[in-house]
């Protein structure tokens, strides 16, 4: 039964990979084992080299079992295994869309269909906290107490999802999903392009544009670059700062036209760059969906993160998580 467990936490965060609700490492999902235990992903790894054997045996007391570190939010896993009979299997995603709504100061109003899926009048979006701490999740049990919600938004964070199944719980990701991206394009007049972006190689010979030419000049880690003529970005042209966490620990303080960070803004075009076309892709889409917030922000009137947080995210994530990846 243990061995089920674990490939099914593992087939359920390739497809969260697969329908774009996670990216590199962000994320998490666990699946109970009985009345006081679960198995949880490991921290800082990715999704596609999971193996059965680095799943995690939690408790609902935060301990846990073994050598390999749990994610950081198994806190919370926990708390909602203690608090609902009826969670079996638990997902925190880092989808584009409901972290653009997550930055709402309130609940939002649903359909009944998404009503009765989620056992809940409403979407409720919990308040502010850094990942993994307290403030965080007790905000997110505040607002699944407060509306029995099996979703919530964790506000410049992501969604956090429950279910009695693993099919259960993908399905409610994407169903949340799909409302919230409505509900995004409702609200504002400026839309993805959806274009594939073009993708330039160390190496590979050619003419390239100046801004790869300069990237590849100041960085010589990068070995792959991303160009792309996303409007939702580029509207921010020369400055984005952090609406979300991971955009604060991957991409730093802003993002402008400064080819240190992992993302910068060109002439007519925005380029995201890595040591592989994963390494940028990931990239792409994390700063895509902050610029998403960003659009929800200015609706909402809700300023970008705290620049202490924004430091301490990016130097938390650099110290561990990034190269827990690489192991």
């Amino acid at each position: 039964m243990s061995t089920e467990i674990q490939e099914n936490i593992i087939n359920t965060a390739h497809k969260l990979v697969e329908n774009n609700l996670v990216a590199r490492t962000w994320g998490n999902l666990s699946q109970r084992i009985d009345e006081n235990s679960f198995y949880c992903t490991p921290s800082g790894r990715d999704y596609a080299d999971l193996t059965a054997d680095e799943m995690v045996v939690c408790h609902l007391d935060g301990s846990y079992q073994g050598n390999l570190k749990p994610t950081t939010e198994r806190s919370l896993h926990a708390l909602i295994y203690g608090e609902r009979a009826d969670a079996n299997f638990v997902i925190h995603t880092h989808q584009p869309y409901a972290s653009a709504l997550s930055i709402s100061t309130t609940d939002y109003a649903i359909p009944e269909d998404l009503q009765k899926k989620l056992g809940s009048a409403t979407l409720p979006a919990a308040a502010y906290g850094l990942p993994g701490q307290k403030k965080l999740h007790n905000a997110v049990m505040d607002a699944l107490r407060s509306t029995g919600s099996r979703a919530v938004l964790m506000r410049s964070h992501g969604l956090i999802v429950f279910a009695q199944t693993a099919e259960e719980a993908l399905q409610l990701a994407l169903d949340v999903e799909d409302f919230c991206r409505e509900e995004y394009e409702r609200r504002t007049d400026i839309h993805s392009a959806d274009l594939p972006p073009a993708a330039y190689q160390r190496g590979d010979g050619g003419r390239l544009p100046k801004e790869v030419e300069r990237i590849f000049a100041k960085r010589p880690d990068i070995k792959c670059v991303l160009e792309d003529a996303d409007p939702v970005v580029l509207q921010y042209k020369n400055s984005l700062p952090p609406y979300l966490d991971d955009f604060a620990q991957i991409v730093g303080i802003k993002m402008s036209a400064n080819p240190y960070a992992n993302a910068m803004f060109g002439e007519n075009a925005v380029y995201y760059y890595g040591k592989d076309i994963a390494d940028a892709e990931a990239v792409r889409m994390i700063t895509h969906k902050n610029a998403l917030t960003a659009t929800m922000a200015n609706i909402f009137a809700v300023r970008p993160l705290p620049l202490p947080d924004r430091l301490i995210m990016n130097a938390v994530y650099r110290l561990t998580y990034s190269k827990r990846k690489e192991k």
